[in-house]
């Protein structure tokens, strides 16, 4: 796990700074700043940009997971990978804005009504499709590259940092709410060249216009893979994303908005899986390839006790906080509070299952989660469409929690069915019974008047507690190792 652990420590410091700049952002800005209405567009334009970019990638971001190791070869310019990733995300584009165009329409008919503000900004989807089309496929095959944290850096300091300073100058008066919009496309999008210019000083970007390292067999994987993996993103984007949709279509866009800030609140607790899932999927891969189970075996394990620390020191930290966040909150942000607690639960069991994702979406068995997560997307559909019109805002985060929990289940006893891998044991059970244990003593801890000191002196008793707990039980090598790693350079830029 030597490269996962390095890439893994640096992607989560990134992605820790990105959460502070995340909550600037989302928490201490977006619900002050702007009206619940204006930042259900911005979640409105995010979604619907996300749902065609998968669409139009083609299901070739599996290919580049899955297959790319049979093409590494960089004198050869990785065999005209480049090129071929090229040509099918050029044909994807073409046909999704099109398709785009034609449903433009229809959507505007059945938006204006509930929300009639996103549909005066619809047409910023298409730009937005490209660049994330365009990040999405060279983050893909940069990762390939083992090369996984630069993207995290792009996405959650500069990207959030420009927003920032955007949603300042709207604050000041500087801009109006429309021009607003145009810079928050810009900054989204700004990334992407960010990462092309990367890619290109590391002498990665060249393209070697040729097809002829691709035989029959590798054509064959090729589109089965691409098959089944538009599939597999297309569905994981609707998960994410269809809630938020059908939450502005059934009830509107200002509950899109305060949906928006409390899922903010929620995905919280799953920030550090993302750059360890990224670069294990490379090494993963690279290991089913020379049929090294055994180190596919160690990854799984050890990512759910690494993953099962974190995830549960974070949901721990939402929910000791929970009311002091909704004092600090406007008061209409109160009624997602639910919304909060379920996305808090399901980005939780997403920690506590490890690299569960990978270690299927790499394996033979790609096309089975490929199915799993059509089912799941049918299953979040059917979930809110039966839960919004019940329990409004609360029904949608109930949606995903139920939706995921059924998910996460299905893959873990896969692996085990399958693959004979069971990562749980004891350790995972008292990361448990610590984080309910100090869940139970912050109940006992006074409250205060002020919530930023009532969130400051609790979050740092049960930061001691749970750090210093985990710390000297050496529950988590993989913990310990980054917690030892911090301290060194700190040290050593104090002598």
């Amino acid at each position: 796990m030597g490269i996962i652990k390095r890439q893994s420590i640096k992607g989560t410091i990134y992605s820790y700074i990105g959460v502070v700049l995340g909550f600037i952002t989302t928490g201490l800005l977006y619900p002050f700043v702007l009206q619940e209405g204006e930042i259900g567009v911005l979640k409105l334009l995010m979604s619907y940009s996300a749902l065609a970019a998968q669409v139009a990638g083609l299901g070739f971001n599996g290919v580049t997971v899955r297959l790319f190791p049979y093409f590494r070869d960089k004198k050869t310019a990785h065999k005209g990978f480049l090129y071929l990733g090229m040509i099918i995300t050029a044909f994807g584009l073409i046909i999704t804005l099109g398709g785009l165009a034609i449903i433009e329409p229809w959507i505007i008919e059945e938006s204006i009504e509930k929300s009639a503000l996103f549909t005066e900004y619809f047409y910023l989807i298409y730009p937005l499709v490209v660049f994330q089309l365009i990040f999405a496929f060279l983050d893909n095959y940069y990762t390939q590259l083992y090369n996984s944290t630069f993207a995290i850096f792009l996405k959650e300091l500069v990207q959030r940092s420009l927003i920032i300073a955007s949603i300042l100058a709207f604050f000041f008066g500087y801009i109006t709410y429309t021009q607003f919009v145009y810079l928050f496309i810009i900054m989204v999008s700004f990334p992407t060249l960010l990462l092309i210019a990367q890619i290109y000083r590391d002498n990665e970007l060249k393209i070697n216009p040729t097809f002829k390292y691709i035989d029959s067999n590798l054509k064959r994987q090729i589109i089965e893979v691409s098959l089944f993996s538009i599939l597999t993103s297309f569905t994981g984007v609707i998960i994410l994303n269809i809630d938020s949709i059908m939450l502005s279509f059934m009830v509107g866009v200002s509950a899109t908005g305060i949906y928006a800030i409390n899922y903010f609140f929620g995905v919280l607790v799953k920030v550090p899986i993302r750059p360890m899932v990224k670069i294990s999927n490379a090494v993963i891969s690279e290991s089913w390839k020379n049929n090294d189970i055994e180190n596919i075996r160690d990854i799984y394990k050890k990512s759910t006790i690494s993953q099962m620390v974190m995830g549960s020191f974070l949901f721990l930290g939402v929910l000791i906080n929970i009311d002091s966040i909704y004092q600090y909150l406007p008061p209409n942000y109160e009624q997602g509070k639910y919304v909060l607690i379920f996305i808090g639960l399901a980005s939780w069991l997403e920690m506590a299952t490890g690299v569960s994702k990978s270690v299927i979406g790499t394996s033979k068995y790609y096309k089975v989660q490929s199915l799993a997560m059509v089912g799941l997307a049918i299953m979040v559909i059917a979930t809110n469409y039966i839960f919004i019109p019940i329990y409004g805002i609360a029904g949608a985060g109930f949606a995903s929690f139920l939706s995921l929990f059924a998910f996460n289940a299905f893959r873990y006893f896969f692996i085990w069915w399958k693959f004979k891998m069971q990562p749980y044991n004891f350790k995972n059970l008292l990361i448990l019974i610590i984080a309910i244990a100090l869940f139970f003593i912050s109940e006992l801890l006074p409250l205060t008047n002020n919530y930023f000191i009532d969130i400051a002196y609790r979050s740092s008793i049960i930061t001691i507690l749970y750090g210093g707990i985990v710390y000297f039980t050496k529950i988590s090598e993989e913990v310990n190792s980054m917690v030892d790693s911090i301290l060194i350079k700190l040290f050593r830029k104090g002598e």
